[in-house]
């Protein structure tokens, strides 16, 4: 049906084509001016009606073949693609795509803490133990464990030891690791509290110097016993006089000062809260490099060299290594010794009768 609507169109066409231009009506001509329509050649010859007919045939003739020509093409073509299509088998393959999900990345061991040589211990002074070559000193621990000692919920002294640690290996670790920089970060903070002791706006200088907590809201950050902001920061917070000015000091992140605008006592010292204004700079500007130390020391990739046995016994479990298994050194009587190297050989036995029966199952499995 489509072929023979194709074939009177392009007859149609060929037929209007060849229609002479004397047949067709004149233009009209404009309602003005004297110009008269142009005339044909008297000597050019002109078609007769015997001439057109003639013409016409050959192009019917010509579109008949076309559409054989076509009829034939579409013929063959339907016999060649069913001939494919039979004698094709299907063929799928497919590839290795993986996983839209990315694996986890795997979490690497704390490296355990070790203990001093005596060439080490030497050279470090009164240090109880050094992280990433940066001492901590006995007094910074007993002061933070005293801190604690302020509210029940802290623990024994055991438990505040081990906090007090904690937070000072996460801070001295992170300040060790950019001491160039660091030294850049003491200087401001030390500029912008003296900026705040001669009268500047604390909540303006958080705003548009400080790099810690609250700074977008000037500064304000609230401080509770066992809080987020870091045992040196609450011990600050709560040692310093309301309406004044803290010393500078080291967190995790950074050098810091803050003013106690606040303080609220609770139904128990555990309740306390202090409301601050607080103003940081961290020890370096580049947040990607501090976010990768401080994922370092979250999972425990440091250098810590105690003193000694006692120092280890300060640390957190995370820092400290397995206790050996005990050994039992009681001397065997030749009895207990010939039970033992019969248990060995019975054993390798064993061992070795499960070994054949797997190989055996597994050549089973593969036939």
């Amino acid at each position: 049906m489509y072929l023979r609507t194709l074939g009177l169109a392009l007859l149609s066409s060929s037929l209007l084509a060849q229609v002479p231009a004397a047949e067709a009506k004149p233009a009209p001509t404009p309602a003005t001016g004297t110009q008269e329509p142009a005339k044909q050649d008297p000597d050019k010859p002109q078609p007769t009606t015997v001439d057109k007919i003639a013409e016409l045939e050959r192009e019917r003739e010509r579109l008949t073949k076309e559409i054989e020509f076509v009829r034939e093409r579409v013929a063959k073509a339907g016999v060649t693609l069913g001939d494919k299509i039979a004698n094709r088998r299907l063929t799928v393959k497919s590839i290795n795509a993986g996983t839209s999900v990315a694996a986890p990345a795997p979490v690497a061991a704390p490296r355990m803490a070790r203990v001093m040589s005596p060439d080490e211990a030497k050279n470090v002074g009164d240090a109880l133990l050094v992280v990433n070559t940066r001492p901590i000193t006995k007094a910074q621990v007993d002061e933070l464990v005293e801190y604690q000692k302020a509210y029940p919920s802290s623990g024994d002294d055991q438990l505040r030891t081990h906090r007090a640690m904690l937070d000072l290996i996460r801070t001295e670790a992170t300040h060790g690791s950019f001491l160039e920089p660091a030294k850049e970060a003491e200087q401001g903070i030390t500029d912008l509290r003296a900026q705040a002791e001669k009268g500047a706006d604390l909540a303006e200088l958080a705003k548009t110097r400080s790099q810690g907590a609250g700074a977008q809201e000037g500064g304000k950050i609230e401080v509770t016993r066992n809080s987020f902001h870091g045992l040196k920061l609450e011990q600050m917070a709560f040692a310093t006089k309301e309406g004044t000015l803290s010393p500078v000091f080291k967190s995790p992140m950074g050098y810091a000062f803050l003013r106690a605008d606040k303080f609220e006592k609770g139904e128990s010292p555990d309740m306390d809260k202090v409301q601050a204004t607080l103003v940081q700079l961290n020890y370096f500007s580049d947040a990607n490099e501090m976010r990768q130390v401080q994922s370092a020391v979250a999972t425990g990739q440091l250098d810590i060299a105690v003193r000694d046995d006692a120092a280890m016994e300060m640390l957190p479990v995370m820092f400290r290594p397995m206790p050996a298994p005990a050994i039992d050194h009681e001397p065997q009587d030749g009895t207990d010794a010939i039970k033992d190297e019969e248990q060995i050989k019975k054993a390798k036995l064993e061992a070795l009768e499960k070994a054949k029966k797997e190989g055996a199952a597994k050549k089973e499995g593969e036939k």
